[in-house]
């Protein structure tokens, strides 16, 4: 596995765990599969909950996936409108937009250029400091 998107993620998942925050991973990849790659990364520790797609297909779209994270996490009706989708896609983005959660692009991804623009990205970062900054200013 080499991924750019790996690169500095065990440092900013430090830090938002250590600022309190609540840390879900919301991928298509078959859940398994989203596991073993966090953990070769070593960053499985950090993550609350983790969600991907089903092995038998009967959960593989962004927004399925999505929805089964928010099953699972039982959010109180006050804490639901502090989440925010981080993603490279705009699967990501869309999926995001179906349960109204504002959508954070990351320009270090797999995303055609301007992709995370039109798909409808609140705004674009281009590396984990500026994660990181984006993030801990929503106190």
């Amino acid at each position: 596995f080499q991924n750019k998107l790996f690169e500095g993620a065990a440092e900013l998942l430090a830090s938002l765990k250590a600022h309190g925050r609540v840390i879900a991973i919301a991928s298509s990849k078959p859940e398994v599969f989203v596991r073993m790659i966090l953990t070769h990364f070593e960053v499985a520790h950090y993550f609350d909950y983790i969600c991907g797609g089903s092995m038998d297909e009967s959960r593989l779209k962004k927004e399925e996936v999505i929805g089964e994270l928010l099953g699972r996490m039982c959010l109180p009706k006050e804490e639901q409108g502090k989440i925010l989708m981080v993603g490279d896609r705009r699967h990501d983005v869309e999926g995001a937009a179906c349960f109204s959660i504002p959508c954070l692009g990351l320009s270090m991804g797999f995303a055609a250029e301007g992709e995370l623009e039109r798909a409808g990205a609140i705004a674009i970062v281009d590396s984990m400091k500026e994660l990181e900054t984006f993030i801990l200013q929503k106190e």
